[in-house]
C-alpha cells in the first residue's frame, strides 16, 4: 500500500511566522513602508509639506534652500533653514506652530486663521505676513526675536507672551486692512495710506506714520500707550488711550483723543483737533505761518504754550496758557493767561498785550500779589504684570517741595517716595488703581496729580474654535502659581484649570470671547 505524504501545513504556519517578524521589525525601522513611501525622508529631500503632522528631529536639522508647507495641523521643530519658510495659502484658515525654527531669509505667512500661527523660541530674519483674504492671528511666544517685520494684509500680532530676551525689533505696517497689536513694540514704522492700526493691550516706545501713511487712524484701548508718537503724516488717533509724547512737523489734519502727555507742532499749514480727553502740555514751536488748533467739546488742555502763531477755537478748556508769539487768537477764556512783553493777542475776543498786565492805574492801591504755584510734571499711566515694579523721577518746583503719594487700592499697585523718585509695585489683583500724587510748600498753592495703573495678569487670551452658539477661548496667567488664582471668567463663564499646560479653557457667548471680557478672581474672592 502507497504510504500518504506527510502534512507540510506546519512547516508553512513556521515560514510563514518567520517572515512576519521579519517584516514587523523592517517597517519598526523603516514606517512608511506600509504605504509604499520611503520610511525616511528629511526635511532637505522633502521640500514641501503637505499633510499635517510633527516635522524636524529631536536635535537639529539644516534645510539647504527654502522649505515650503502647505497644510494646517503641522508642527514644525529644530530646524535652520538657509532660505525662506513659505507657509501657502493652503493653510486655509488653520493654525501651524513652529518651535526652535531659524530662518535666514524671509518667512511668508500667507494662509491660517483664528486658530493661530505660533512661533516660540524663533529666529526670523524677516517674517512677513500677507494673508489676501481674510485675517490671520499670529502669536510669537518665548525666546522668539525677528529682526524685521512686515504685516502686508489683515492682521491680529500678539507679542505678549514673549520673554525678556524675546523681541520685534522693527515692525512694518504696509496694508489699510485692519492690524490688531498687543504686546510691547520697540518701534512701529505705518507705511501705508489709510490704515487702521488698533493697539488692544501694551505698549509701543516709538511710533512714526510714514510720508505715504496719509488718514492712518490709531486705536488705542484704555490699557494701550504710546511713548513718542513722530507723525510724518495726517492721522487720527482715537481710543482712551495714553499718547505720552506726539511731535507734528508736516502739514495736514491730525486728530487727537483720549489722554496725551505733550503735543509739539510748527510749520504751514498744520491743524491740530482734540477730542473728549485731557492734554498735559500743547507747545506750539517758532515757525513760519499760524497752526491751528480746536479743542472739541470734553478736550482739555491744562497747559498750552505758544511761542509761534496760533489760532485757538472750540468750546473746549483751557486752564493755563503762555503766549510768547505775536498773531495769536484763542477763542476760548483760559484760566491764565501769561504774554511775553510787548506780545499782542486776541482772547475771549478782548485784545490784550503783555505790557497791560504791568500797568498799573494812576493812584490806584497797591494790588495783593497772587500767592504762587507749586508745580510738578505730568506722569503717564501705567501697565504692568503681577509683582512688576517701576519707577518714576518726579519734576517738582520749587525743589524744596513737600510729596506725598498714595493708591486708591494697594492691592492692585502700592507707591512709595525716595527722595524725588516714585516707586510702584503692581499686586497681585487685576484691575486699576488710581495714584494720587500731592506736591505742597508754605506759601504756595498745593498741586495735585493722578494717574492709573492697571495690573493686567494675562500672559496669553486666544480663542478657538467657533461652535455655533459658543466659542472656544483659553487664557494663560502671568501668576507662577496659577493653581492659586484658579478661578478665571471671560463674560459669565467660569473656565476650566488644565494644571499640564497652565491654561484654563471654556467656551463662551462669542460676544464675551474678547480679552477685556477676562476677569481672574483669587481663592478668598480677591
Amino acid at each position: 500500500m502507497r504510504r500518504k505524504p506527510a502534512s507540510r501545513f506546519p512547516q508553512l504556519i513556521h515560514l510563514l511566522l518567520v517572515l512576519s517578524i521579519c517584516l514587523n521589525i523592517y517597517l519598526i525601522l523603516n514606517p512608511g513602508e506600509a504605504s509604499g513611501k520611503k520610511g525616511y525622508i528629511s526635511l532637505q529631500e522633502l521640500g514641501e509639506i503637505r499633510e499635517p503632522g510633527i516635522y524636524g528631529p529631536m536635535g537639529m536639522e539644516v534645510v539647504e534652500g527654502s522649505l515650503t508647507i502647505s497644510a494646517a495641523g503641522v508642527r514644525l521643530q529644530n530646524t535652520r533653514i538657509t532660505g525662506d519658510l513659505i507657509l501657502t495659502a493652503a493653510v486655509g484658515e488653520g493654525g501651524a506652530d513652529f518651535f526652535k525654527v531659524t530662518v535666514e531669509e524671509k518667512t511668508l505667512v500667507q494662509g491660517g486663521g483664528e486658530n493661530t500661527v505660533v512661533f516660540e523660541d524663533a529666529v526670523l530674519n524677516h517674517l512677513v505676513i500677507n494673508k489676501e483674504t481674510g485675517k490671520v492671528r499670529v502669536v510669537l511666544k518665548g525666546n522668539t526675536v525677528v529682526q524685521k517685520l512686515t504685516i502686508m494684509g489683515e492682521t491680529c500680532l500678539s507679542v505678549a507672551g514673549l520673554s525678556e530676551t524675546g523681541q520685534v525689533k522693527e515692525l512694518f505696517i504696509e496694508t489699510a486692512a485692519e492690524t490688531e497689536l498687543e504686546g510691547i513694540f520697540e518701534n512701529i514704522t505705518v507705511a501705508e495710506k489709510g490704515a487702521r492700526v488698533t493697539l488692544l493691550a501694551g505698549q509701543v516706545k516709538k511710533l512714526v506714520t510714514g510720508e505715504g501713511a496719509e488718514g492712518a487712524l490709531i486705536h488705542l484701548n484704555e490699557e494701550a500707550a504710546i511713548e513718542l508718537l513722530a507723525a510724518g503724516a495726517p492721522l487720527e488717533i482715537a481710543g482712551k488711550g495714553l499718547v505720552k509724547e506726539a511731535h507734528v512737523s508736516v502739514p495736514g489734519l491730525f486728530k487727537f483723543a483720549g489722554e496725551v502727555g505733550r503735543v509739539s507742532a510748527g510749520g504751514k499749514g498744520i491743524f491740530l483737533e482734540f477730542g473728549p480727553g485731557s492734554t498735559d502740555t500743547l507747545l506750539v514751536e517758532a515757525s513760519e505761518g499760524t497752526v491751528m488748533l480746536h479743542l472739541a467739546q470734553g478736550a482739555a488742555v491744562k497747559y498750552m504754550e505758544l511761542n509761534g502763531a496760533a489760532e485757538v477755537t472750540g468750546s473746549g478748556t483751557i486752564e493755563r496758557v503762555r503766549i510768547n508769539a505775536q498773531g495769536t487768537t484763542i477763542e476760548q477764556s483760559p484760566g491764565s493767561v501769561e504774554l511775553a512783553k510787548g506780545i499782542k493777542a486776541k482772547v475771549a475776543g478782548e485784545e490784550i498785550t503783555g505790557e497791560q498786565e504791568k500797568e498799573e492805574p494812576a493812584l490806584a492801591a497797591p494790588s495783593t500779589p497772587a500767592t504762587p504755584a507749586v508745580s510738578i510734571g505730568a506722569i503717564s499711566n501705567r501697565v504692568m504684570g503681577p509683582g512688576q515694579t517701576a519707577t518714576i523721577s518726579l519734576t517738582v518746583s520749587p525743589g524744596d517741595a513737600a510729596i506725598s503719594v498714595s493708591s486708591s487700592d494697594s492691592s492692585i499697585a502700592t507707591v512709595s517716595l525716595s527722595g524725588r523718585t516714585l516707586k510702584i509695585k503692581a499686586g497681585t489683583k487685576q484691575g486699576t488703581a488710581t495714584i494720587t500724587v500731592k506736591v505742597t510748600r508754605a506759601g504756595y498753592n498745593s498741586r495735585t496729580r493722578t494717574f492709573k495703573v492697571t495690573m493686567d495678569p494675562i500672559e496669553v487670551f486666544k480663542t478657538g474654535e467657533k461652535m455655533h452658539p459658543v466659542t472656544v477661548v483659553s487664557v494663560k496667567l502671568k501668576y507662577k502659581d496659577a493653581q492659586n488664582y484658579y478661578k478665571v471668567y471671560v463674560g459669565n463663564k467660569e473656565l476650566t484649570y488644565d494644571p499640564d499646560d497652565r491654561f484654563f479653557y471654556g467656551a463662551v457667548d462669542p460676544k464675551d470671547a474678547v480679552r477685556s471680557k477676562v476677569r481672574v478672581v483669587g481663592k478668598f474672592g480677591k
